[in-house]
């Protein structure tokens, strides 16, 4: 018989099993795929 209290442990430990993967993906992808800050800014105005 599941009690609710291993019902609720499980739950949390989920939780944060599902944070942890979350950040490593993130963390992964950030490596494999990093932003270049040239095509974040903005082009200037030109000026006559």
């Amino acid at each position: 018989m599941v009690t609710a209290f291993s019902v609720f442990i499980n739950g949390i430990s989920g939780v944060f099993t599902g944070i942890a993967v979350l950040y490593v993906l993130m963390k992964l992808l950030a490596i494999a795929a990093p932003r270049s800050t040239a095509d974040s800014t903005p082009p200037k105005p030109t000026t006559r």
